[in-house]
């Protein structure tokens, strides 16, 4: 659950959530199941990056696009490009070591009540593949 619609200033306005990796990782693949019982509050649209949060503010996008995630309680399966030229390399996940993943949640599915969280899904994860250290 995020915070309630009327905490945000627009219909513009942007939440998100930073995980932390304990080792590097190269992410591959997230899935996500949408609420059942709010379904308007449910994730229409998100991105996600990488970076590391205490390092700079910057984030290098995981996925070319913005991903869309269905009206649905079902778990719904995305693979992240990361080899696509217009997403982050693993060449620059290894040299800038990247531990924080931020997930940025930017639509729902047309929920707008004030005192509901504006963002509700039931599960998030993250697929990868660990980088050994060099």
């Amino acid at each position: 659950w995020s915070s309630t619609s009327s905490s945000f200033e627009t219909n513009h306005e942007n939440d998100w959530i930073i995980f932390k990796c304990d080792q590097l990782y190269i992410p591959r693949k997230i899935v996500i199941c949408n609420t059942n019982t709010h379904s308007d509050c449910g994730i229409k649209t998100m991105r996600l990056s990488i970076g590391n949060v205490f390092e700079c503010s910057e984030w290098d996008p995981l996925h070319c696009r913005t991903i869309h995630v269905k009206r649905n309680n079902n778990m719904q399966y995305f693979d992240l490009n990361v080899m696509n030229e217009k997403s982050t390399t693993i060449h620059t996940i290894e040299s800038k070591r990247y531990t924080h993943i931020k997930l940025d949640l930017i639509n729902n599915h047309g929920c707008k009540v004030a005192d509901w969280s504006r963002f509700v899904f039931y599960e998030f994860k993250l697929y990868g593949i660990r980088l050994h250290e060099k």
